[in-house]
């Protein structure tokens, strides 16, 4: 049987965060990203998707600390317990994050019963770059 995956070693909450400076430049999540998605992850959870086909802009949002779990949280205006997990991988430049997804896909009151329209709420945080 094939060993599990260790995804704690994949964690933002892991990752060395960058310090940033007060005139350092600033791009917008969705510029930076070749891909911006979120989806449903079965009908309970949401998944959020960031793909980049720059390495510079991929370790710029992964060393950032912006999308660390707390800051997730506050981002989305949910409780930090509902989210479930953030991860990178380095060999696809990509970065993950699933949370808890309230209200159910196909609940009463749910006008996005594919979660794809949830990543919006991300398109305009600023991450520090270096450069223009």
């Amino acid at each position: 049987p094939e060993a599990a995956v260790d995804t704690s070693r994949q964690s933002l909450e892991n990752v060395q965060v960058w310090p940033s400076t007060s005139g350092q430049h600033r791009k917008r999540l969705v510029d930076l990203c070749a891909v911006l998605r979120s989806k449903n992850a079965g009908i309970n959870e949401l998944t959020y998707d960031f793909l980049f086909d720059s390495r510079p802009w991929y370790e710029a949002v992964k060393h950032s600390g912006l999308l660390a779990s707390a800051e997730v949280a506050r981002l989305l205006g949910i409780a930090p317990a509902r989210v479930l997990g953030c991860y990178f991988t380095d060999v696809i430049p990509a970065i993950k994050i699933t949370v808890d997804r309230e209200p159910f896909a196909g609940d009463h009151g749910d006008r996005d019963v594919f979660g794809a329209q949830q990543y919006s709420r991300l398109l305009g945080l600023e991450i520090p770059v270096d450069g223009a």
